[in-house]
C-alpha cells in the first residue's frame, strides 16, 4: 500500500514549520509541528481540495494567458509572429514564473485565512467572555 506523503495530509506543512516555529519533536504536553499541522488541517480537507482544484484550473489559464500575451507583445514590437524555440524557452518559463509569484502570494493568504477560520472564532469566543466578565465586574462594584 502506498501511504501519502504528509505534504498531501499537511498541505500547508512548510508554512506551520517556517512561521510558527513549533519544535519538531517533543513530549505530549508539547505543541509539536505534526500536533500543530494535524489540528490546523483537521476538518478541512474537502475545502483545501477545492481550493487547489480551482488554483490548478486558474493557473492553467493565468498561464497560457500570459505566455500568449508576452508573445503578442513580441510580435507587436519585433514582428516575429510564430511559436518559434524562443518562444517556448523564453516566454513560456516567464509566463509560468509570472504565475508562481503569483500564486505564492495566494498561497500565503489561503493559509492565513485557513488560521483564522480555525483560530479567529475561539478568539472572538475569549473576547466575549472577557467583556461579559467585565461588564459582571462593573454591575458588581455599581450595585
Amino acid at each position: 500500500m502506498l501511504w501519502p506523503t504528509p505534504i498531501l495530509l499537511w498541505p500547508y506543512l512548510s508554512e506551520v514549520i517556517l512561521l510558527e516555529r513549533n519544535p519538531l519533536f517533543g513530549p505530549r504536553s508539547r505543541l509539536t509541528t505534526r500536533r500543530r499541522a494535524e489540528a490546523l488541517h483537521s476538518g478541512a480537507r474537502g475545502n483545501l481540495f477545492a481550493r487547489w482544484m480551482i488554483a490548478l484550473n486558474v493557473a492553467a489559464v493565468l498561464g497560457g494567458g500570459f505566455a500568449l500575451l508576452l508573445w503578442y507583445i513580441r510580435g507587436l514590437a519585433g514582428g516575429h509572429w510564430d511559436f518559434d524555440p524562443q518562444f517556448w524557452t523564453v516566454l513560456v518559463p516567464a509566463a509560468a514564473w509570472i504565475v508562481a509569484a503569483y500564486f505564492a502570494v495566494v498561497r500565503y493568504l489561503s493559509y492565513l485565512d485557513l488560521r483564522i477560520r480555525r483560530e479567529g472564532w475561539e478568539v472572538e469566543l475569549q473576547i466575549r467572555a472577557a467583556a461579559a466578565r467585565l461588564i459582571d465586574q462593573r454591575s458588581a462594584i455599581r450595585g
